[in-house]
């Protein structure tokens, strides 16, 4: 049901040439790129039946922009973090009111910096659209 929408973001995103996955706890795991992006589908999707025949679902999306960012005597140098931000905003501005494979447009609804790895930097850009199931 989610993977439609995943390929889409995926393609989507191809043309910053990072890579693109699927999140899975990589952070806990093992981080095989030095940047790129991990999609996330967070949250529970509650179904709207709309009719018999049509039903409709909320969907959350955060995007996982990471890069790594080693830190020098003088903390880790502003080329880095902007860098890293200008990946984020690169993202957001080709997903935001883009709809991905039967979906309907992405709504753009959040930004936060998470610092859970040592040595990355994370930022969640985080969307919400509605598909037809």
């Amino acid at each position: 049901m989610l993977d439609p929408i995943y390929e889409s973001i995926s393609e989507r995103l191809a043309s910053l040439e990072l890579p693109v996955e699927w999140y899975n706890v990589q952070y806990e795991e093992s981080m095989i790129h030095d940047a790129g992006f991990f999609v996330e589908f967070p949250d529970r999707i509650p179904i709207d039946e709309l009719s018999k025949d049509a039903m409709r679902a909320p969907v959350k999306i955060r995007l996982h922009t990471y890069s790594k960012a080693l830190r020098t005597n003088d903390g880790i140098p502003a080329e880095t973090i902007q860098d890293h931000e200008k990946k984020a905003k690169d993202a957001r501005d080709l997903l935001r009111n883009w709809a991905p494979e039967g979906c309907k447009k992405l709504n753009w609804t959040g930004w936060q910096h998470w610092h859970r790895w040592k040595g990355w930097m994370v930022t969640f850009v985080e969307f919400e659209t509605k598909m037809m199931v």
